[in-house]
């Protein structure tokens, strides 16, 4: 179809093609025996040549291929989109491993429960399935009910494999039919690379010949089971116009693969363009089958905000409407079957016009209207009362306060009702509750998906505000938020919501939320009312070349099922080759929640921790200051032209900048000297003259009234850039109270290692946000004696179990700190300890560089034997094992 632009100036086939380009001298394009071409060549046949030169049907290495070359791979061009597209919104190519298998385990369970519930069977697996006696008709039918969600659904990978897989699992259950519902036998149908692979008897790849009947009617076959799959069962959003695009693309190429001709005869009335060559051609001419409009299961939208729940009642909408949930449900199927532009846009206006509808309807019944109306007259009833009778004070006091608490209650629902109408948070939002029929029953009640399934977008709510803001602004997520969450959060919580009871879903992540802090609404969602069904943990395996961390594939059920034991694979990443069926060297267990809401994905065999105290018992724990902003980058002070900021320093400032500012000494009093993580090391500490304005509450309003001159000055030069709370003169959070922790002795504790990195500090540094500084609390349990805890190898084999993964190292926040495990004993016991403790501090004072390996293990070993560790747990803290 012509796009716009060529409706309004010209289309493609009107540009005239008379440009030549100049061959590269490493030009990969070459004749027939190998040579590379010189000259010049016509930029269009340049450009076909050069892309005809390489294999697209590989989603691997960009090889040159130079014969042979098969059909295209869908897949490759979501590749080649999310490259191009620069991964934003989070979105990442899924490896063809991962969406296979995801697609085959999940789809599998959701044809096994489908088939339990239309035939009251208890079917176990898909093996047991396999055992039954069913109809090829029924089998169909059932299989052809699914319906599968892909709610971020990017380039389409998961759905073009959920297609190849629907196809396979027909086959593996013999209801493979033509249409006139005979059995296609005597071929495989197999799933390699992600392709479906068909072969004969002979193992002979299937070749479609339209001049022999048998090949004809496997084509065919194939062709229209594909149709009939993604116009019932496969369904995506994506907020990315582009994505949606490649997505309709992709199908539409998998529908190619298998394009069958007709006869120009069979067709019921054909064109004039058709009749005319039919009439000059040799008997037997044919065309190819139409493409079918599977683009109105694919949508474009933010599938995160709707404004109507998924519970909203449909049926005073419908009563009062013209239009109801069956024309909606045929508009749609027309338009699939449309067989012209025209034909499209009639039923796309149609289509447009129920929705308009049920929207209005809806509207007009929302409960947040509904509630309203009942506020105001109950607010008018209210008022009628008190005019009608006389009133004590002490009444008349009653009556006011409960009419000031109806008007407060009108004001905040007609805010949250306007919101809703007017805000522009909604303007792309996605109306789950009818955009897809398919999914609604006869009352218009949503019922929901089968599976959903995908790899939703990664994104921290600190690197992208701009899209948190209207999540927590959205009154369906309220009872979910929390701090610290991450966007693929969401989701998990859609998919739970679009699911419907009973459904699965099955996603890839990463795998730090089972221990994040702000995953644990989440957490406790799937622990009270889901079920994890099976976890794939690919610990150091690198599943996204552009993504560091750890990643998981998690599946769910929709419901509730007590003691339910859960598969957990754990990729062997030595000998991993993308082939998780070959990892189930697995072990089933159940997943524990502790007390702390987070799930415990590695359970130890070592029980060296129970009966334990914690840091939390004998000292304080807190964090470093957030300063917000502590540097700028040039690059950020040159776009916005900020002639007036001579340095990088915000509240963090070099000595340069410190002695530019011509501070008195009033002003150095509130200077202090600052770290940071390069500064820190395991025993020591280097300082590099860096130094922070510290601006607690006093300190701020002592700026703001002028008595710090040059600091007021240095801050209002870089107002626009400060994002504290308590911008432009105040720390965002400077973490003192009645005792400020700086300024005494204490521990200074990286936030993110590989291996611990702890120091003590008697010399009153400051340290931002990404430290942990711990004080005593307790005189009777040195500092120094949990040093040598924390930065002994069984402390680094505790904190690998407990910290969140992030690329080769841990990520420890003050929680885990807190909860960090100490042997009970004496201020005596401690000694031999601190001895050790203070030789090294000594050592690394006066070299940094110094080793002091031998002294370290002496403390490994003390505290191998404080806890009490056998020579088999010793191995296992080691990795010895």
């Amino acid at each position: 179809e012509p796009t716009d632009l060529e409706h309004d100036t010209l289309s493609v086939s009107q540009l005239e093609d008379n440009l030549t380009l100049p061959l590269l001298t490493a030009t990969v394009i070459k004749d027939a025996q190998g040579k590379k071409f010189t000259g010049h060549k016509n930029a269009l046949e340049y450009f076909i040549a050069f892309l005809d030169a390489y294999d697209f049907a590989s989603e691997g290495a960009e090889d040159i291929q130079e014969d042979n070359k098969t059909l295209i791979n869908a897949s490759v061009l979501g590749l080649i989109f999310e490259k191009i597209n620069g991964y934003k919104d989070g979105s990442f190519f899924t490896p063809s491993f991962i969406t296979m298998y995801m697609c085959k385990e999940t789809i599998r369970r959701a044809v096994v429960q489908k088939f339990n519930e239309a035939n009251n069977w208890n079917c176990e697996d898909f093996n047991d399935l396999k055992n039954k006696n069913f109809s090829i008709t029924e089998g169909n039918k059932i299989i052809n009910s699914l319906k599968i969600c892909d709610p971020a659904v990017g380039s389409g990978h998961f759905l073009v494999s959920a297609l190849n897989e629907i196809i396979a699992i027909k086959a593996d259950l013999e209801i493979l039919a033509d249409k006139n519902n005979l059995r296609i036998k005597n071929y495989s149908f197999d799933i390699v690379n992600d392709e479906l692979m068909v072969s004969d008897e002979d193992a002979k790849p299937f070749q479609y010949n339209p001049n022999n009947a048998e090949s004809q009617r496997i084509q065919e076959t194939l062709f229209k089971e594909k149709q009939i799959i993604i116009e019932n069962c496969l369904f995506g959003v994506d907020i990315n116009p582009n994505s949606v695009k490649i997505c309709r693309l992709r199908l539409w190429i998998e529908l190619l693969k298998n394009a069958y001709y007709v006869p120009l005869a069979s067709e019921g009335g054909i064109s004039n363009f058709a009749a005319n060559i039919a009439a000059v051609a040799p008997l037997g001419v044919r065309r190819l089958e139409t493409l079918p409009n599977i683009d109105i299961n694919i949508k474009c939208g933010n599938s995160l905000i709707s404004r109507f729940a998924l519970d909203t009642d449909l049926k005073k909408a419908l009563s009062q409407s013209k239009w109801n949930i069956e024309s909606y449900k045929l508009a749609v199927a027309t338009y699939q079957n449309a067989t012209n532009k025209a034909q499209k846009r009639e039923m796309e206006t149609l289509i447009d016009e129920i929705k308009s509808n049920f929207v209005t309807e809806i509207a007009v019944n929302d409960k947040r209207k509904i509630k309203l109306e009942q506020l105001k007259g109950e607010l008018v009833k209210h008022t009628l009362q008190t005019g009608l009778f006389e009133l004590s004070k002490k009444e008349q006091a009653a009556w006011d306060i409960k009419i000031k608490k109806i008007t407060t209650e009108i004001k905040k629902t007609e805010v949250e009702f306007d919101d809703i109408k007017n805000n522009k948070i909604y303007l792309n939002a996605f109306e789950w509750r009818f955009e897809f029929p398919q999914v609604l029953d006869n009352d218009g009640d949503f019922v929901g998906f089968d599976v959903v399934i995908g790899n939703p977008p990664y994104i921290k709510e600190r690197d992208a505000k701009i899209i948190f803001d209207p999540l927590r602004c959205a009154s369906q997520w309220k009872q979910y938020i929390e701090g610290k969450m991450d966007l693929w959060y969401f989701f998990l919580h859609l998919g739970f919501d679009i699911g419907k009871k009973k459904g699965l879903l099955s996603y890839i992540t990463n795998s730090y939320w089972m221990k994040s802090d702000g995953s644990k609404k989440l957490i406790n969602r799937i622990h009270d009312n889901k079920v994890l069904t099976e976890i794939v943990y690919f610990d150091d395996y690198s599943i996204f070349d552009e993504v560091s961390g750890k990643h998981m594939i998690h599946s769910s059920l929709n419901e509730k099922i007590e003691n339910y034991m859960v598969k957990i694979i754990i990729t062997d990443n030595s000998v991993f080759d993308g082939n998780i069926e070959n990892q189930k060297a697995n072990f089933v267990n159940n997943i524990n929640i502790v007390t702390t809401n987070s799930i415990n994905m590695q359970e130890s065999s070592l029980s060296i921790f129970e009966g334990c105290k914690t840091i939390d018992d004998f000292y304080q724990v807190s964090q470093g200051v957030v300063e917000a902003t502590d540097k700028l980058s040039k690059k950020i002070i040159a776009e916005n032209h900020a002639t007036n900021c001579p340095g990088e320093g915000v509240f963090v400032l070099n000595k340069n900048e410190l002695d530019s500012l011509d501070l008195s000494v009033d002003e150095l009093q509130i200077i202090k000297p600052y770290l940071n993580s390069n500064h820190v090391h395991k025993y020591g500490i280097s300082f590099k003259e860096q130094y922070l304005i510290f601006s607690d509450k006093i300190n701020r309003q002592k700026i703001k009234d002028g008595c710090y001159p040059n600091i007021k000055k240095h801050l209002d030069n870089y107002a626009q850039f400060i994002t504290s709370s308590n911008a432009p003169y105040g720390l965002h959070r400077d973490r003192s109270s009645i005792i400020n922790p700086f300024e005494q002795d204490k521990l200074i504790c990286k936030g993110m290692f590989g291996s611990p990195e702890f120091t003590f500090d008697d010399e009153n540094y400051y340290v931002g946000f990404s430290f942990s500084i711990i004080t005593e609390n307790d005189k009777s349990y040195s500092l120094k004696f949990l040093l040598s805890l924390m930065n002994s190898k069984l402390g680094n084999y505790w904190f690998q179990i407990n910290g969140k993964k992030r690329g080769i190292g841990v990520d420890i926040g003050v929680k885990v700190f807190r909860l960090f495990p100490i042997k009970e004993t004496s201020l005596q016991s401690q000694q031999p300890f601190i001895h050790l403790v203070n030789k090294i501090l000594s050592v690394k004072k006066a070299d940094p560089k110094a080793d002091t390996l031998d002294l370290e293990n002496q403390i490994d070993q003390m505290v191998y034997a404080l806890y009490g560790l056998t020579a088999a747990e010793i191995k296992i803290v080691e990795g010895k094992y």
